[in-house]
């Protein structure tokens, strides 16, 4: 591919022409964005929504902030009577956690703002829309008008929204942004969903004592997660309280008399269920955010996946547009690290002019529950169905002195090893700190590392990190 075209020469007398467009600001954005400063390039950035993404307004930054207030809350009352007096007693403080939520959220705005001005680019707040193959319409930017913007190059970055679920009664659900920012926790939840998200969700609001149920439509939660982790798991947060409703899907949303609402759903078998509550959370997956984009009048190829590019984020059908983040139409997984790792190659691209496929393995991931599971590399399903031999090596350690410290007993692992040589494949693990643990074990598949590699560094002790790698080792 050639190299990126310089700066029109009409770029001075035209004030609303860019030799590069951004429209997003999230962390894929943010990435080309801040990576152009210098460059020479006139940039703009266009986003519809506040500045700064889903991840740091309405997503992963916030919820962690709930999600630490439950875990606090569940080493209280395990821990009680072992560790602590008083733990049964100890509970979620919703207003005061809600400020503190907030103290993370509200300057991200301003702060990407200034972080992108910086870098030299004009910012323009309002709905993106192509009216040609070199040109946008931004919608609300002049009051109720709208401002057309040229360019040489496009990145789009728009992240993604949640999936139509195409239900009766669809416009009563609420999502995670606005679960985040409600004045209290609503006291009987319906879930729609049972991945990572849902179950996160799930297990701050059970440690607020509410009323859980989790609607999902197939046979185990936390798909593509280890199946035999994510069943103990499962259990565990059915020992807290949750009702499940597996192969299920959710049929209709309606508001009763009382002002609450009724959820009904249809499983496998053809049962109806129906279901009280106060609330139902969307959690149920989401979809790129490009139909709003009009995509087709710039000759940019999109589906139902999102933006059809080649490996290396370029589209197929629009040699100077190119896409990153949650919007990709390439199948990747949904996660900060992910975006970054396309804004990076996206930004590579157009300072070069030579496309890089991003670099995106191996790819750790965690659901943020308590106990935590993280993984990296291929679950056993995987293996199988690609063919790949592999050795498999579990263990319970729920007995072990770490976590018999931490009071948790529900804690295990497997690990999917090369059958001659020992290099990791695939490694699940569940437990206190796993999140963090995960990422040394992607660190050993990055590098085909052994687990004998790993018993080699003389690790901390008492840690989470020696208890697991020892055990392991001891294993392989």
């Amino acid at each position: 591919m050639p190299a990126a075209p310089p700066s029109s020469p009409d770029l001075a007398s035209d004030p609303l022409r860019y030799d590069v467009v951004v429209i997003g600001s999230g962390p894929a954005a943010g990435m080309v964005v801040s990576g152009l400063k210098g460059s020479g390039k006139r940039v703009a950035a266009v986003d519809r929504r506040r500045f700064g993404g889903t991840c740091a307004l309405r997503g992963c930054s916030p919820k962690k902030v709930l999600l630490n207030a439950a875990k606090a809350v569940d080493f209280a009352r395990r821990a009680d009577g072992v560790l602590v007096s008083g733990g049964a007693r100890v509970g979620l403080d919703w207003p005061r956690l809600h400020a503190f939520q907030e103290s993370f959220t509200e300057p991200v705005p301003p702060s990407r703002l200034e972080q992108f001005r910086d870098a030299g680019a004009d910012c323009y707040a309002g709905a993106a829309r192509f009216t040609g193959p070199d040109s946008l319409a931004v919608e609300g930017e002049q009051g109720n008008g709208a401002v057309t913007l040229r360019f040489d190059q496009v990145a789009i970055a728009v992240g993604s929204v949640p999936a139509p679920l195409d239900v009766p009664g669809e416009e009563l659900l609420i999502h995670s942004d606005e679960f985040l920012a409600a004045a209290d926790m609503p006291a009987r939840v319906v879930i729609v969903g049972g991945g990572y998200i849902g179950l996160e969700f799930a297990h701050a609001l059970l440690r607020a004592d509410r009323q859980v149920t989790i609607v999902e439509t197939g046979r185990h939660l936390l798909s593509p997660f280890d199946s035999h982790l994510a069943d103990r798991l499962a259990e565990r947060t059915r020992g807290l309280g949750a009702r499940f409703e597996c192969r299920a899907k959710l049929t209709g949303i309606e508001r009763v008399a009382d002002g609450s609402l009724a959820a009904t759903a249809e499983r496998e078998d053809g049962e109806l269920l129906r279901f009280l509550c106060d609330a139902v959370l969307h959690a149920a997956g989401r979809v790129p955010a490009v139909k709003a984009l009009d995509c087709d009048a710039a000759g940019i190829d999109w589906d139902e996946k999102g933006i059809a590019v080649t490996e290396r984020l370029v589209s197929v059908s629009h040699p100077r547009a190119f896409a990153a983040g949650d919007c990709v139409g390439l199948g990747h997984p949904m996660l900060t690290p992910v975006a970054e790792a396309h804004g990076k190659a996206v930004l590579r691209t157009l300072l070069t002019g030579d496309p890089t496929a991003p670099d995106v393995s191996p790819l750790p991931s965690a659901t943020f529950t308590e106990p935590e599971m993280a993984a990296v590399g291929l679950t056993v399903e995987q293996a199988d169905e690609q063919g790949v031999a592999y050795r498999l090596i579990e263990a319970d350690l729920g007995t072990k002195g770490t976590f018999r410290k931490l009071c948790e007993p529900c804690v295990g692992y497997r690990m999917l090893l090369e059958p001659k040589g020992g290099r990791l494949l695939g490694v699940h693990l569940l437990g206190p700190g796993m999140a963090e643990l995960i990422n040394l074990f992607a660190v050993a598949l990055r590098h085909d590392l052994t687990l004998s590699d790993l018993a080699a560094i003389p690790l901390a002790f008492p840690t989470v990190a020696k208890e697991v790698v020892e055990d392991a080792a001891g294993k392989a």
